[in-house]
């Protein structure tokens, strides 16, 4: 039994430096998420960006994946960011910038339940969240769904991946920040929707389900991911620790060596970075951090194969995690294609 149907919420930043977080769970079972030192990057068209993505039927994670546009309103959300800037301007107010274009619900069905056999089945489960939307903001329906733009990714041909909808909600509507769009009543109420929606369109109810998994069925898919996880977190830590006496050591030495102590520095970054998007699917982000990562190995073996061979076992074991994973986001691929280049 869980207590939702999953629906993940995040902020669209349109512009300035985006973090990536991990989760820190405290011994008292409270959840805070810290930010990952060295993951930031700077954002420049992000909400154009996140929608064309979205949309895009040739990205590597998107490879099996049947791509619907519900609803097509980004340049309705758009609109109401430029509009609000002009009547600030008008009205000569000063500040009042908006970096979060959108808020993101990414509501999912897992894919060993009856699946929405058509558009119109998708379709109703996401109007109950426009209408959920609208009555805890107390904004009609009509102007959420003005702002709401609702892309469909059918995950049926994939046998690991699910099915869900990105429903992006503006932030901003009537030239006005809609503060609670954001805020937990709205989150709450869109989970609960959603729930009350696939038991209606499916009949399908989240109190009677039980997560299974191939290898082993007794044990829920969130218990599964969060213990493996919670694996390679803690062999992190471990490489964590010995690239940091490594760094420690190095320093001491003389000089010729210095550039050598920073490489593991900043690998020691960058293998933090590529494998929370490794773990977390962010497979462009991911691309680009194993690139990284192993032109920072190659530099290490040229002085000590033993320390990148321990390197490329531990990325060997994130790798085996999901072994579906885009070529491009896994670390030795990249590495194949540097010594292909290099011969």
């Amino acid at each position: 039994m869980i207590k939702n149907w999953t629906v993940k919420v995040k902020q669209i930043r349109n512009s300035g430096i985006k973090y990536k977080h991990k989760k820190v769970i405290a011994d008292n079972g409270k959840i805070t998420h810290s930010k990952i030192a060295g993951s930031g990057r700077k954002i420049n068209n992000g909400f154009i960006n996140h929608v064309n993505y979205i949309a895009d039927q040739n990205r590597p994670s998107h490879l099996k994946t049947k791509i619907t546009v519900l609803l097509n309103n980004a340049h309705h959300i758009l609109n109401a960011i430029s509009e609000r800037k002009n009547y600030r301007k008008s009205q000569s107010l000063a500040g009042g910038g908006v970096v979060n274009y959108a808020t993101s619900f990414v509501c999912t069905i897992p894919n060993d339940i009856t699946q929405p056999n058509s558009i119109k089945q998708w379709s109703q489960i996401s109007a109950q969240v426009i209408q959920d939307i609208a009555a805890v903001t107390n904004l009609p329906v009509k102007a959420i769904k003005r702002h709401t733009h609702i892309v469909l990714h059918d995950e049926s041909a994939s046998a690991d991946k699910h099915s869900h909808l990105h429903i992006l909600v503006s932030n901003v509507i009537n030239n006005e920040v809609v503060k609670s769009i954001s805020q937990r009543k709205t989150i709450h109420a869109v989970k609960q929707g959603f729930n009350k929606s696939v038991k209606l369109v499916l009949n399908e109810d989240h109190k009677d389900y039980l997560p299974k998994t191939k290898s082993k069925p007794d044990k829920p898919l969130w218990l599964a991911r969060s213990e493996k996880l919670q694996q390679l977190e803690d062999k992190n830590k471990q490489l964590n620790s010995a690239v940091t006496a490594q760094v420690t050591k190095l320093t001491k030495t003389r000089k010729a060596i210095e550039a050598l102590a920073d490489t593991y520095h900043k690998l020691k970054i960058e293998l933090e970075s590529w494998t929370f998007n490794f773990m977390n699917k962010f497979w462009n982000e991911a691309e680009l951090k194993a690139a990284e990562v192993a032109e920072s190995i190659d530099k290490i073996e040229q002085h000590s194969k033993i320390s990148a061979q321990k390197f490329n076992e531990t990325i060997h074991e994130v790798e085996k995690t999901n072994l579906s994973a885009p070529e491009g986001a896994k670390v030795t691929t990249q590495r194949k294609r540097r010594r292909r280049n290099r011969g």
